[in-house]
């Protein structure tokens, strides 16, 4: 236990001099930038990549394109909202105001996600058919004698479909 004291003594001390101020900064900056991940709901923390942070910049990297969809649309406001509620917390990201905040999937993600063994043209030459619900009883109500007639076509056609669905079975 004592030892595990000695570590965190050693890291504090480390991070704590000004030799080490950048590396000081980047350690508290990606801690705080992971306290953010619980505004967001659990399925989408657990498709969360990364968190990254550039001056005026905060970019989310999720693993599949619905959730940084989702995040865009509905979460940024959010993670700004709460950026401005604990000012105190997020001092390393300020100014909020002129922050942009982008959910994103990286390149090795989205290879991933178009490389399937779906192949379209399997689909396509097969021959769609489907069977006709109606029995052809309906009114005609078109006034027009040409749509009177196409109508009555119509009905002549499904009950010649249906009269020959009944034979093939």
């Amino acid at each position: 236990m004592e030892s595990i004291k000695n570590a965190k003594h050693i890291i504090s001390s480390i991070l704590s001099n000004p030799a080490y101020a950048k590396l000081g900064k980047t350690f508290h900056t990606q801690k705080s930038l992971e306290r953010l991940k619980a505004a967001l709901p659990l399925s989408m923390q657990q498709n969360l990549v990364r968190i990254s942070y550039h001056p005026h910049k905060i970019l989310f990297a999720f693993s599949h394109p619905s959730f940084a969809n989702e995040f865009n649309r509905y979460k940024i406001k959010d993670i700004i909202s709460c950026l401005k509620c604990y000012k105190n917390e997020f001092s390393e990201i300020l100014p909020i105001e002129t922050l942009q905040v982008r959910g994103y999937v990286p390149k090795q993600y989205l290879a991933k996600d178009t490389q399937s063994d779906f192949d379209i043209s399997s689909v396509l030459a097969q021959e769609i058919c489907y069977k006709e619900h109606s029995k052809g009883e309906f009114i005609n109500h078109a006034s027009d004698r040409d749509l009177h007639k196409c109508f009555e076509q119509i009905r002549t056609l499904i009950i010649k479909l249906n009269n020959s669905d009944k034979n093939a079975q």
